[in-house]
């Protein structure tokens, strides 16, 4: 029996991210919209990015993590893509950190306006969180 298709798939490549890699997956991991996989590309790390990638699949099914060689980011998201099984990708970069709702909202926005793509706002954050910069 295959296993049910999920509504969004979250694509990231990580090479030698260690540094914010944990709290990037945690907020990814508690989004309060739930129906994702998260498709995690270790782009040849060679720090401890495949063993925190290890810890964050073992404890929860919705992370698959493939691994190869380091190939760039371009290369890497091609593969990472080619894995998605959701209707809709969100891309999240390995030292980003989602908002809880982030989800929620770009799904029903994209529903409400009968969209493919959208692009969002952010903000620039130090290493300690604090607000440097917000772009729209």
């Amino acid at each position: 029996m295959s296993e049910p298709t999920p509504e969004i798939s979250v694509l990231m490549c990580a090479y030698n991210a260690q540094r914010y890699l944990a709290k990037t997956m945690r907020s990814v991991l508690n989004q309060t919209f739930e129906d994702f996989e998260v498709v995690v590309v270790d782009d040849g790390s060679t720090d401890e990015t495949p063993r925190i990638l290890d810890t964050f699949a073992q404890t929860d099914p919705r992370v698959r993590v493939i691994t190869g060689p380091n190939a760039g980011v371009p290369q890497a998201a091609n593969v990472g893509l080619a894995a998605c099984r959701g209707e809709f990708v969100a891309r999240i970069d390995a030292d980003d950190i989602a908002l809880p709702t982030r989800f929620a909202v770009q799904l029903q926005y994209l529903k409400d306006h009968d969209l493919v793509a959208c692009g969002t706002w952010h903000d620039f954050i130090d290493e300690h969180g604090r607000l440097l910069k917000l772009l729209k």
